[in-house]
Order: C-alpha cells, then sequence, then structure tokens
C-alpha cells in the first residue's frame, strides 16, 4: 500500500493509485436546486481538488481516499461566499459522475456495487443505527422536479427528468428518473406526493427481490434506484422483509458490452442484505473509473475553516 501523501506533494499526473489524506476543510451546497452544486473541497492550503476513483474506494468512513487518478488540480482564490452558498460542516459530499475512458463504453451503466457509505449517507428514519433498518436511510420528499431533458449517445437518445429528493434532517439527493418512466410522470403529480410525504427508498446498484413493491426504475448515473409509492406501509413491508433475512439484493457489474435493458434482471451475484451492508469487497468492482454519490462522514480539521465562494464567479 502507497504511503499517504498530501496532495501538494502530487504533480495530477503520477502517483497512481496514491493514497491522499486530506484536511476536508469545507463544504459548499448551492441553494439553487435548479443548478445543483459539486462540492468543494480542498487540503490543508485551499487547494480545490477533483478525484476520480473506482465506487468501492469512492468515500470512507474518515479523512483518507484512495484516489486512481487526481484529474484537476488548481489553486483556488479565497473569498467571502456568496449570499447562494451557505457551509455545510461535520460532513463531506462527494459528487462524481461517470468518466467514459474506453472507446468501447457508449452505454448508460445499470450501476455499480453499493457498499455501506451508501446506506450510511442519509439518515434513518428508525433509531437503530446498527441494522437493516438502515435500507430505508434515503426516505425523504421529493422538493423539486426539473422537466425533461435528453442525452445522446452513440447507440440511442436516452431521456431524463432531475429529482431532488429532501430527508428529514434537509439532506438532498439528487437522482435522475431515465426513460420511459421519466416520460410517463407528470412533474406536478411528483412534486404533490413529495409535498404529501412519499417514502424514498434509495438503493445503489441492486434489484429488489423478495418483496412485492410496485417500484419505479430509477438512475442516477450510473447508480440505480427505486421509489416506493407514497406509502409507509411498503416501506415497513421491505424494512420487516429485510430484518427476517429473506430479501435478497443482486449485485450488477459496473459496465456491459450490450443494452442497458438486457442486463436489468440479470444478477452476476445475489447477497442476504445483511451481507451487503457491511461489504466492502474490491474484488467485486472493476478498476473503471467512475463519478458517484458518497458522503464522509467524519471531515474533521484543527485548522480555520476556508470560506469558499464560486468557481465561477
Amino acid at each position: 500500500m502507497a504511503t499517504p501523501k498530501l496532495l501538494l506533494d502530487l504533480n495530477g499526473t503520477e502517483d497512481m493509485e496514491t493514497i491522499l489524506k486530506l484536511r476536508l476543510l469545507h463544504v459548499w451546497v448551492s441553494d439553487d436546486l435548479e443548478k445543483p452544486c459539486c462540492s468543494l473541497w480542498t487540503d490543508a492550503k485551499g487547494t480545490l481538488i477533483q478525484a476520480i476513483a473506482p465506487s468501492y474506494l469512492a468515500a470512507h468512513f474518515g479523512v483518507v481516499l484512495q484516489l486512481v487518478c487526481v484529474y484537476l488540480v488548481a489553486k483556488f482564490h479565497l473569498q467571502r461566499p456568496q449570499t447562494m452558498w451557505r457551509p455545510c460542516s461535520q460532513t463531506l459530499n462527494l459528487v462524481l459522475s461517470q468518466e467514459t475512458i474506453s472507446d468501447n463504453v457508449t452505454m448508460l451503466s445499470p450501476g455499480f456495487c453499493a457498499n455501506s457509505f451508501e446506506f450510511a449517507a442519509y439518515d434513518s428514519l428508525c433509531s437503530l443505527p446498527h441494522s437493516a433498518n438502515q435500507l430505508i436511510d434515503v426516505v425523504g420528499r421529493v422538493v423539486f422536479v426539473a422537466g425533461l431533458s435528453c442525452s445522446v449517445t452513440s447507440v440511442r437518445a436516452i431521456i431524463r427528468r432531475k429529482l431532488v429528493i429532501q430527508n428529514e434532517r434537509h439532506v438532498r439527493l439528487n437522482i435522475t428518473i431515465c426513460g420511459d418512466v421519466a416520460r410517463s410522470l407528470d412533474g406536478e403529480e411528483l412534486a404533490y406526493l413529495g409535498r404529501s410525504g412519499s417514502v424514498v427508498l434509495g438503493v445503489c446498484g441492486l434489484q429488489i427481490n423478495g418483496v412485492t413493491t410496485d417500484a419505479i426504475f430509477l438512475t442516477s448515473t450510473p447508480a440505480t434506484r427505486f421509489v416506493l409509492e407514497p406509502s409507509c406501509d411498503l416501506a415497513n413491508t421491505l424494512r420487516s422483509a429485510s430484518l427476517g433475512g429473506n430479501v435478497t439484493i443482486q449485485y450488477y457489474p459496473p459496465w456491459f458490452s450490450t443494452s442497458f435493458e438486457e442486463h436489468l434482471f440479470q444478477a452476476d451475484s445475489t447477497k442476504k442484505i445483511q451481507e451487503l451492508i457491511h461489504l466492502c469487497n474490491p474484488s467485486m468492482v472493476d478498476a473503471t473509473h467512475y463519478h458517484c454519490l458518497a458522503q464522509i462522514l467524519s471531515a474533521q480539521s484543527s485548522r480555520p475553516w476556508f470560506y469558499l465562494g464560486c468557481a465561477f464567479c
């Protein structure tokens, strides 16, 4: 294993597979839901960092990340924050998105390996922190519904609709509905369901078996998620089934050579929910680069926090 290094010891092009220890000082989140801001994070001297990492290395409880590649190292002028930015203490939201680095990768990926930090990223409605109840961590309301958009690949056009979901502690999750589901869902109806307390279950890269629900298939490039229809009973059914050990979840490998739909219900392996919650097996994940949504739960620093502003202001 490589020796931990500060970012300033790297030049951005070498030291691949370096274990990079960061002093995480501050995170800024945009209040403008139509333009959600990628989190800004720095080293101890205020250097802005963005990174690409495999999903199982994307986040860790603490301040040590293993980065496959540092693709942007740039000095950032410190300034007072703009009014549209607010600081988020205690946690770090690491926002990454899929990076195509191979000529034969042209599809929207169905998902990548979900690990414990994916489930722990949002607060559970339950009081038991170390149980299968963690599976309903991402329970919240739809607070923003965007219009339809279209992204074109070399194979086909993909219809998308962005949603923002907020949990009971006002932590927001950005997801994207794709395909016919995005086209058929009404934005006003979704917003109404959100205001009335829709139950949202966020599960990355998994197909749920063993419980009957009218689940809507979601994707958040490249993670897959399911929305349960607005009924707490459905969430409780899934929770009860998971506690009883009767629900299994299927892991999908991160890249497929054929179409998105063909592999939707083909499992590479099947795990019990209790096994997945504590799973962090690097061998299950391809070494391809990702951007994914993760959250570091501990980002303490003894140094004063920097006040960063908008990178484009």
